[in-house]
């Protein structure tokens, strides 16, 4: 069996020092972190790569969090990615109901709790390590299965 790639992530927010801050709060994670600073780079960016999860900033300009979430959430290859919302945005049920509705699993609210953060990410990236497992052995399985198939007489 082959070991599976290193996940990426990707960090959505169009101020630096919110990416930054993640990017020092999560160094000991490992995976791969790319960072964008607006919606419409981070879709261009989930077509480009693999990910195995997305900290996505709500309040953004000219596309915010909600609106391209909904646009990974149309597209095939994108819309199982994971998205965890990151926000200094109130915390009524009204806004969390809607990022919900938009396909987030969840929420981090700022000022972000590191050991919260480090716990959900690290989550989320075992979840995406064993579904590449899985997915490998069954490739594995069904070229077993083939080669039987082919082997077998008529």
């Amino acid at each position: 069996m082959t070991d599976t790639p290193r996940p990426k992530m990707l960090i959505v927010d169009d101020h630096d020092a919110n990416i930054k801050a993640l990017e020092r709060a999560l160094k000991g994670i490992d995976c791969e972190i790319i960072k964008s600073h607006s919606g419409n780079e981070a879709l261009a960016l989930v077509l480009e790569h693999n990910f195995a999860l997305i900290l996505l900033d709500v309040q953004m300009p000219e596309m915010d969090g909600f609106e391209t979430l909904s646009l990974i959430k149309l597209d095939e290859k994108t819309k199982h990615i994971p998205v965890i919302f990151v926000t200094a945005l109130s915390k009524e049920d009204k806004h969390i109901t809607k990022g919900y509705q938009a396909g987030a699993i969840d929420y981090l609210f700022k000022p972000i709790d590191i050991d919260i953060l480090e716990g959900k990410v690290n989550g989320y990236l075992a979840l995406y390590k064993e579904k590449a497992v899985l997915e490998q052995r069954c490739r594995e399985l069904e070229a077993e299965v083939e080669m039987l198939k082919g082997g077998a007489p008529p």
